[in-house]
């Protein structure tokens, strides 16, 4: 900086430069201003910022004793992306902008004009395209053009920068092309609007929308207007004037007021359709559910938002819904609308090959559901589902409530069904896991719906899968609310039946599950059976009895003649006693002993195997108590290079209280092997020696 003159009327130069500057996360290569002061004049001779997106030049002057300015502002294009700021939300916008603006006169009242280019706008997903700018200031009016490259879209707005800053904006969209700028739509449109208010006091906006053409195609379904579409709005209330719609060929009807603010205005509106395809409505919504039929639909609201009063009808002929679980075709459907209240005068279809059809009213207050009366009828609908079999059912259950409390009450009938899915170790670790986490938080409504359904199961109730063959029935109750409901009731087995253990089939001779507690779903067990061993000997039976709860469960094993634990378990393995030890006499055998941690064994060690061939590990272990989850670890051995093994291991329920090492061969001999220890947090490094000794 050069400063030279007497202090009343100094003379100055000053260059600044800056280089790498960092904003963000964007890096500006070079900032220079060559500046100057003579004759009490400020003078910007040269300025300029420039990065690896492009380079803006600015100059002027300005004189601090009138506050006359000139000032030019110039870039080629600046490639713009929005910056990634810490604790922010960024707007997901790009563009390459170029201008050439050129400003002067007073600070208090400036005047100018400009033009900005814009290329290759993107908002988020949407490509928005190519865009001209035409600004001027004069009078402390803005104004300011806007068009896009195809001439489509045209923006004329003014706005005076004084007191409340009123504007006014027109649009006109002339044919405009909308798959130039979204992937979910095609077609174009044709409409003016006109908007009007103050920057300051937004509550005074006005507008008027007129759409001349629409001819919209989404998931190709044709949506176009009938005639022009017409819209105001007024004192924060929209008015819908004329507005007929055609989806698919088929005409919709909407008119009315709609106030922008729900807690103040009243609504009034009204819809109408002589028929309409439910497909090509589900065809605009965003999960595009499976919704087929007729439907003619006449319907008012009126009142405050907040608790409108609703009349009308709708019908609908030959539903159809379907999903991974659900199909209901042939679905009739009549409901009337007066005074806030709901009837279903017809509610009837098929469902899942059977029959459905509900009766009743629902009546409406502010926000909420007031009362409700249904009954619903089903007779022998078939459920299917991989993870359990199929079933067919009929009930008759009725839906009772008032305010924010519901009551279901009724009857199911289990008219036949299989359970034949096979049942996996891996399902009865993820069940008995799942048991010991903490109840999960439930949802307000499961606290205020109570159930008290009634549950038959006839005799022809099978369950055929890889642990059991045999009929059931049952005659249960489900009672409490949805957040903590409880069973009770009995479970039977009936006729022949079957049922598997350590690889041998039993002969059922009794099997009864009862719910009787009145705090929990924990049954009494009692399962009796019986099945026989051919040995060199002759003929032994072996008895097979399950007691107790799912929590307190007892498994005992008996022979006729009485033999010892290990020979019972042996016999049904391998089909043969343990050498020596036929003259052993023992009675009843308790499987919470010896011979369960056998089988349990047994069972551990093919998971260690399959796992460890699957995965392609060195070693693979489980410990702990199969049938007791949060005792259990994993640990995984696997070499990575010669003379480098890495080590895991953690729980089944706690993966947080890991332990990784590693071991390392530095000799034939020496080796150094890690730990880190998250469980008892703690790291330790140790040298290994492995000497043969003769």
């Amino acid at each position: 900086m050069d400063f030279r003159g007497p202090l009343e009327a100094p003379t100055a130069e000053a260059t600044l430069k800056l280089s790498d500057v960092a904003l963000y996360d964007e890096l500006i290569n070079d900032i220079e201003f060559v500046m100057s002061l003579a004759s009490g004049m400020f003078f910007l001779h040269q300025g300029k910022i420039e990065s690896r997106r492009g380079r803006i030049d600015i100059s002027g002057r300005y004189d601090p004793g009138s506050d006359e300015f000139t000032a030019a502002l110039a870039a080629e294009k600046i490639v713009f992306r929005s910056p990634e700021v810490f604790g922010m939300d960024t707007v997901r916008a790009s563009a390459a902008v170029g201008m050439d603006m050129v400003f002067s006169g007073n600070l208090r009242n400036p005047q100018g004009a400009g033009t900005v280019v814009i290329e290759s706008l993107v908002y988020d997903t949407f490509e928005l395209g190519d865009y001209h700018f035409d600004i001027s200031l004069a009078d402390t009016t803005l104004a300011v053009s806007l068009a896009n490259s195809q001439q489509s879209m045209l923006i004329d707005a003014e706005i005076n920068l004084h007191g409340d800053m009123p504007f006014t904006a027109k649009l006109k969209a002339e044919h405009f092309m909308l798959e130039d700028h979204l992937t979910i739509a095609r077609g174009y449109i044709t409409a003016d609007l006109v908007v009007q208010g103050d920057f300051v006091q937004p509550e005074n906006l006005s507008a008027l929308l007129r759409i001349d053409t629409a001819r919209i195609t989404i998931e190709q379904r044709l949506l176009e207007n009938i005639g022009p579409v017409k819209a105001r709005l007024e004192q924060g209330v929209v008015t819908i004037e004329t507005c007929e719609l055609a989806i698919a060929g088929q005409p919709l009807r909407v008119e009315g007021r709609i106030p922008l603010d729900h807690q103040r205005g009243a609504i009034d509106l009204y819809a109408a359709t002589p028929s309409i395809e439910l497909s090509d409505i589900a065809s605009f919504l965003p999960a595009h559910p499976a919704l087929s039929g007729t439907m003619q639909l006449e319907l008012r609201v009126q009142g405050m938002a907040g608790a409108p009063e609703i009349d009308g009808r709708l019908t609908l002929v030959d539903g159809r819904y379907e999903d991974s679980h659900v199909l209901a075709d042939s679905v009739i459907c009549r409901l009337g609308m007066s005074s806030n209240v709901i009837r279903i005068d017809e509610l009837a279809g098929r469902i899942n090959r059977g029959r459905f059809r509900v009766n009743g009213s629902a009546g409406l207050a502010p926000g909420r559901l007031d009362t409700v009366f249904l009954d619903i009828v089903v007779n022998k609908a078939t459920y299917a589902n991989k993870e359990f079999g199929r079933a067919t059912v009929s009930a008759d259950v009725q839906v009772t409530g008032r305010q924010d409390s519901l009551r279901v009450a009724g009857e199911i009938v289990v008219d036949e069904g299989v359970y034949d899915a096979p049942i996996r170790l891996q399902s009865i670790i993820g069940l008995l896991t799942a048991a010991n986490r903490p109840e999960p938080q439930q949802p307000e409504i499961m606290r205020r719906i109570y159930c008290d359904i009634g549950i038959s199961v006839p005799d022809r109730f099978e369950i055929a899968n890889n642990v059991a063959d045999l009929a059931a029935r049952a005659d249960l109750q489900v009672k409490g609310y949805l957040a903590r409901l409880n069973v009770y009731g009995t479970v039977m087995a009936v006729g022949p039946g079957t049922v598997q253990y350590l690889g041998r089939k039993f002969q059922i001779v009794n099997g009864v599950i009862q719910f009787d507690d009145p705090y929990r779903i924990d049954p009494v067990i009692d399962l009796a059976a019986v099945t026989s061993v051919a040995t060199a000997e002759g003929s032994i039976d072996i008895y097979l009895l399950l007691t107790g709860t799912t929590t307190t469960w007892q498994l005992v094993l008996s022979s006729n003649p009485p033999l010892p634990e290990q020979d019972i378990v042996s016999l049904l393995l391998i089909g043969r006693r343990r050498p020596g030890e036929a003259g052993t006499m023992v009675g009843d055998i308790n499987l919470k002993g010896r011979a369960r941690d056998y089988a349990l064994d047994a069972i551990r060690q093919g998971i260690e195997k399959s796992t460890q061939d699957l995965l392609g590990l060195d070693k693979f272990t489980l410990t702990g108590n199969l049938g007791e989850p949060m005792t259990m670890r994993i640990g995984v051995e696997k070499s990575i290079v010669k003379g480098f093994t890495l080590l895991y291991n953690t729980g089944v329920e706690s993966w947080e209280l890991y332990q990784i090492g590693a071991s390392y061969d530095l000799t034939d001999h020496i080796s150094i092997f890690t730990l880190h220890d998250q469980e008892n947090l703690n790291t330790s490094i140790d040298l290994n020696f492995r000497f043969k000794l003769r």
